[in-house]
């Protein structure tokens, strides 16, 4: 039988740095990791279905089913974020852009000590915290709740709260689709940080000649892009159905007593957001 030719020559050092990115892990939870992948495909079966045999809650309700297509659009961007991060880091690792040390062996400590450090912070017990408080606000959010809070009427009748969060609206999802949400906004937050910590940590060398025309840093800058993507969907949710239910009583009285002056108070929120999530890291670098 004949054997495999063995490579001829030393083989070359695998980089640490290099390794250690491809093992980051933004979610460390493997079932965590399927089920958000899932969801952007879950969501639009899920609306097929109440199209098809449901009672089309959302389907047939132009204001539900754009609110649930942006929280789809919200998980697909997310996937690609958190697929990029470790791509964009390595590119600017290879590209030789971050200096710390003319000793290559410290510098590329540093490296590793600096994402160990990321992805410490985005599986940081706060994620969970930060969840807990997007189903506190997820709830809120519903129909029940913020009539209570617009009328001051009670919003503890047993019969219609079982029926509004069980039957026919699919409002039992608020709760935990709020928490994964909140639960994933932290780590867009940490790496909106740590895109900002890389340049105070390294000194970046830019390349003006380089081929991006971005200085070698355009896979930083679509990170950030796509942080500013996350947060321009649902601005323009809010941004339209603000001005609909305000100026043009779209949806009916409803929407425009429960919901027009939440949109508002959101848009304020998202505009400060803006600030940290995308203009900050861009700035520090």
């Amino acid at each position: 039988m004949q054997q495999e030719a063995k490579p001829v020559g030393p083989i070359p050092e695998r980089d640490a740095a290099v390794e250690r990115l491809r093992n980051l892990k933004v979610v460390s939870n493997r079932f965590l990791r399927t089920g958000i992948a899932s969801l952007p495909i879950l969501v639009v079966l899920l609306l097929l279905a109440d199209w098809l045999i449901g009672s089309r809650a959302f389907a047939g309700d132009l204001f539900r089913l754009t609110g649930v297509l942006t929280i789809a659009i919200e998980f697909i961007v997310l996937g690609q974020l958190f697929g990029n991060l470790p791509e964009a880091f390595e590119s600017i690792w290879a590209r030789d852009l971050l200096w710390y040390s003319p000793d290559s062996e410290q510098r590329e400590k540093e490296f590793i000590k600096f994402i160990d450090a990321a992805e410490a912070a985005l599986n940081s017990r706060w994620s969970s915290a930060v969840g807990i408080l997007g189903a506190i606000a997820g709830v809120s959010a519903t129909y029940p709740v913020r009539f209570f809070l617009q009328t001051g009427a009670s919003p503890f009748n047993f019969d219609e709260l079982l029926a509004y969060y069980v039957w026919g609206n699919a409002a039992f999802v608020a709760a935990p689709l709020g928490y994964l949400l909140g639960f994933l906004i932290w780590r867009v937050g940490v790496i909106a940080v740590y895109i900002s910590k890389l340049g105070r940590t390294f000194e970046i060398r830019i390349q003006p000649n380089h081929p991006d025309q971005c200085g070698g840093l355009r896979p930083i800058g679509n990170l950030c892009l796509m942080i500013y993507l996350l947060l321009l969907a649902p601005a323009v949710f809010l941004s339209v159905w603000g001005f609909a239910t305000t100026f043009f009583n779209a949806g009916g009285e409803i929407y425009n007593q429960l919901w027009s002056g939440l949109f508002r108070q959101w848009l304020v929120l998202l505009s400060g957001l803006a600030l940290f999530a995308f203009l900050w890291p861009l700035y520090s670098l």
